[in-house]
């Protein structure tokens, strides 16, 4: 099975987050080497599909929707 760049940077993504806690792009970017630009892209989408949860503004930032353990990757 192939894996697109937008997967394997998805996955990172989730990766990062799975301590609960809340971070910025900027911290999860350098934490798991995603390059920022595909970063947004990939995190609106996963916004969209409710694995991620996006808070604007000042004290902003990034963290899972769901619980680490509820998450799917392969059917």
């Amino acid at each position: 099975m192939m894996i697109t760049r937008e997967s394997d940077y998805a996955i990172r993504i989730l990766r990062a987050l799975k301590n609960g806690e809340q971070q910025t792009i900027e911290q999860i970017c350098s934490k798991e080497q995603v390059p920022r630009q595909f970063a947004y892209k990939i995190l609106k989408k996963l916004d969209r599909a409710g694995l991620v949860s996006i808070r604007r503004g000042a004290g902003g930032g990034c963290r899972l929707g769901r619980s680490w353990r509820s998450l799917r990757f392969w059917t």
